[in-house]
C-alpha cells in the first residue's frame, strides 16, 4: 500500500490519545510516487478514549501535590451544597479535579477524577456533623485530627422530630471510601496528611438529606526532634538570635506556633520560627522550646547561653567598599573580653547580629541592601 495509518498523540505511552480523542489520519508514505489525483479522499476516524489522570487538572481551590494528587486549600469551595439544589435533584461535588479544557474523553466506571453526584438534601429536612475524638480540634465546619488517629463521625438531627423517625439508612462517603450503616456514628481512622471531604446522606421513607464537612489530617510533631540555631555567647543588654531548624517540608504538619520559655520569663510565642531576645543579666541563660501545630505539641527542648558585661567600643568608623559591601573599623577595648559582636539594623528596626566573637577589631558587613539606611554598633 502506498498509504498508512497515523495517529497524534499527547506522548503517553499505549494511549495514543489527544484531549480525550483517538484520531487516525491516511497519510502517504515518503517512499511512495503514486498521485492520488485531486478529487481522492483521505480516510479520517476517530473515537473517544477512557478518562485517566492525564484528561484532568486540579480544580480551582486544589494544590497540585508531588505526587500528581490535587490537595484542598483554604480557597477551596467544594464541600458547600448549591443554593438552587432542591429535593429530589442532585449536585456534583468536586473531588479535587476538573476536565482540561477541550478534552471529551469518556467516564470509566472506577473513574477516582470526575465530581460525585450527590443527592440534594430533602426539604424541611436537616442534620450537623460532629467529629469526636481525643485531640480534634474545630473551627466552624472544618476539623483538624492527627495522622492515625480514630475518630467518631456523628449525624446529629435538627429536628426532633426526624431522631424518632424509623428506618433511617446513612452512606457515609469519606473521599473514595463509601460506607453504609443505620447508626447516626461511625468510626474511621485517617492514615494519610490531607485534606478529606466527608458527606453524609440519610435515608427514610419520608426524605433523603445530605450534610458535609471537611477534615484536615495533620502529621503529629509529638515524636519530632526541633533543634535550634543558637549562640553559645552574647551579651546583656544585646538581642541574641534563636532560630528553629524545620524540615524542607512541613506542609504535612500544617501552620506551626513556637513557644519559647527564657529563664523565668513568661513564654513568647511566635508563628515564625526565628525569635531574638534580650537577656539583662550575666550567666548561664536557660532557653527552652516547644513547636506545636493545631493537633500536636513537640516535647520541651532546652539549650543554655552564656550571657557577659557589654562594653560599647569607641572609635568606629565605617567605609563603604563598594557592591553593598561595609567595612567597620574599631578601637582596641584595654580590658579582658571574650571577643566583640557586630550588630545592625536597617531604618530603626530591631537589632540583627553581624557576627560574635570577633578577635580582630575591624569586620566586613556583606549583602546590604540599596537605598537602606543603616545603624552600626560594635
Amino acid at each position: 500500500s502506498d498509504f498508512y495509518e497515523w495517529s497524534p498523540s499527547d506522548d503517553i505511552p499505549d494511549r495514543g490519545c489527544l484531549l480525550g480523542t483517538y484520531y487516525t489520519y491516511e497519510r502517504k508514505k515518503v517512499t511512495s510516487q503514486c498521485n492520488q489525483g485531486i478529487a481522492y479522499s483521505r480516510h479520517t476516524s476517530s473515537h473517544l478514549c477512557p478518562c485517566t489522570r492525564i484528561d484532568y487538572e486540579c480544580d480551582f481551590g486544589f494544590a497540585l501535590e508531588a505526587d500528581e494528587s490535587c490537595l484542598l486549600t483554604g480557597e477551596g469551595t467544594g464541600i458547600l451544597v448549591p443554593s438552587d439544589c432542591y429535593p429530589g435533584s442532585s449536585y456534583f461535588h468536586t473531588r479535587g479535579y476538573r476536565k482540561v479544557a477541550g478534552d471529551k474523553c469518556t467516564a470509566v466506571a472506577d473513574d477516582k477524577f470526575a465530581p460525585l453526584e450527590i443527592p440534594c438534601p430533602g426539604q424541611n429536612t436537616g442534620f450537623s456533623v460532629s467529629v469526636g475524638g481525643d485531640g480534634v480540634q474545630a473551627d466552624s465546619i472544618w476539623y483538624s485530627v492527627a495522622t492515625g488517629q480514630k475518630v467518631l463521625l456523628t449525624a446529629h438531627f435538627d429536628d426532633e422530630a426526624m431522631i424518632n423517625l424509623t428506618n433511617h439508612t446513612f452512606l457515609w462517603r469519606i473521599d473514595d471510601t463509601i460506607s453504609h450503616s443505620f447508626q447516626n456514628s461511625l468510626y474511621f481512622t485517617f492514615s494519610s496528611a490531607k485534606s478529606y471531604i466527608v458527606d453524609i446522606t440519610v435515608s427514610t421513607y419520608q426524605f433523603t438529606s445530605t450534610n458535609s464537612t471537611r477534615i484536615t489530617v495533620l502529621d503529629s510533631v509529638a515524636t519530632v526532634t526541633f533543634p535550634v540555631a543558637s549562640q553559645s555567647y552574647t551579651y546583656v543588654n544585646l538581642p541574641t538570635q534563636y532560630s528553629v531548624l524545620l524540615p524542607a517540608d512541613t506542609s504535612h504538619f500544617g501552620s506551626l506556633t513556637f513557644n519559647w520559655f527564657f529563664g523565668s520569663d513568661s513564654s513568647h510565642v511566635t508563628t515564625s520560627p526565628v525569635i531574638s531576645y534580650t537577656f539583662s543579666d550575666t550567666g548561664t541563660q536557660h532557653v527552652c522550646w516547644k513547636v506545636q501545630n493545631l493537633v500536636s505539641s513537640s516535647s520541651v527542648q532546652c539549650t543554655t547561653t552564656e550571657s557577659y558585661p557589654s562594653i560599647e567600643v569607641t572609635g568606629l568608623s565605617i567605609q563603604y567598599t563598594g557592591a553593598y559591601y561595609v567595612q567597620l573599623q574599631w578601637d582596641q577595648v584595654p580590658v579582658d573580653i571574650k571577643g566583640y559582636q557586630v550588630l545592625y539594623r536597617e531604618d530603626g528596626g530591631s537589632y540583627m547580629s553581624a557576627g560574635l566573637l570577633l578577635t580582630t577589631t575591624f569586620f566586613i558587613v556583606p549583602n546590604l541592601k540599596t537605598s537602606t539606611q543603616y545603624t552600626f554598633t560594635v
